[in-house]
């Protein structure tokens, strides 16, 4: 995806640690729908299910479809697949791992927060890629 707004930065309770994975997870998710359809993501209702609901209307009433919320969320599901196989292919993760140690360490902003969630659960978000609803 590279390094871009689309890449799962969830801003929504940003300072909590706990479930901070699965928020990205559905970051990504709806920000690769979004980027597959062609429709930008500063111009997106406030919340998913809005969101969904209003891309649904949107293509069915354009194209006179029957794509569900479902088939929209499939959409970013398999957009992320590609993505994921590619990187994989690439092997830029390989090359490029661990992140720099200084992201743990070095504040930001005024509150000199930090990146602390475990590595060992962000190696989790891809297995919860298929299981994943609204």
């Amino acid at each position: 995806m590279g390094a871009d707004h689309t890449a799962g930065i969830s801003y929504d309770e940003f300072s909590k640690k706990d479930g901070s994975v699965g928020r990205s997870l559905e970051a990504q998710i709806m920000y690769a729908t979004m980027a597959a359809l062609g429709y930008c993501m500063l111009a997106a209702p406030p919340d998913k299910a809005t969101l969904f609901g209003f891309l649904k209307d949107l293509i069915n009433a354009r194209y006179a479809a029957s794509v569900t919320v479902d088939d929209l969320v499939e959409i970013g599901k398999e957009t992320l697949r590609f993505e994921l196989k590619f990187n994989e292919g690439s092997q830029f993760h390989s090359a490029n791992e661990p992140d720099p140690a200084f992201i743990r360490t070095e504040g930001v902003g005024p509150n000199q927060t930090v990146f602390d969630v475990d590595e060992a659960e962000i190696k989790t978000i891809w297995n919860k890629l298929d299981s994943y609803k609204i």
